[in-house]
């Protein structure tokens, strides 16, 4: 098996917006020949494809933060030769908060498949030893009937970690 990387040209904006504790942030892109997923034994489709973004960042304070984005991926020429759908949408959202002078940061995060319901969700806690060396911890969560973290649906797992830099 050899990868093939093929050249892909895009063009694309975004926008960041402060007011206030808010930020208010938008992207789009167009991609020429994007390649796609295939059905089971075609060849590697290629397809235009528009993508959009919406996303809304609060710093409340108190070394608290939450941030919300949607996203939107339509495939201009979808058809039999591709595995997916045309229209695919996904909402991630996190809520962080920083304890014990910034040295203890709990996260959760998650991606949100509003397609086809599904999520992934990582809760974590990432306590800073010293300067060079950080303690992680957390739960990685996988819950879907179908949809792209159908697959994983049985991959919840708990994990450490311990990390450090030089």
């Amino acid at each position: 098996m050899t990868g093939q990387y093929r050249r892909m040209t895009m063009i694309g904006a975004d926008v960041s917006l402060p007011v206030g504790q808010f930020v208010l942030r938008g992207e789009g892109a167009q991609y020429f020949d994007e390649a796609q997923s295939p059905a089971a034994g075609t060849d590697i489709p290629l397809s235009g494809t528009a993508n959009a973004l919406l996303g809304i960042d609060w710093y409340a304070g108190n070394d608290w933060n939450l941030s919300a984005q949607y996203s939107y991926k339509y495939i201009e020429d979808f058809d039999a030769t591709m595995s997916g759908k045309q229209h695919t949408h996904m909402g991630t959202f996190r809520i962080s908060k920083s304890l014990l002078n910034n040295t203890l940061s709990l996260q959760s995060f998650a991606y949100m498949d509003l397609t086809d319901g599904g999520i992934y969700n990582r809760f974590s806690a990432d306590y800073a030893l010293n300067d060079q060396m950080h303690l992680m911890l957390g739960y990685d969560l996988f819950h879907a009937d179908k949809g792209m973290f159908q697959m994983y649906a049985h991959n919840s797992e708990y994990w450490l970690k311990l990390k450090y830099n030089f």
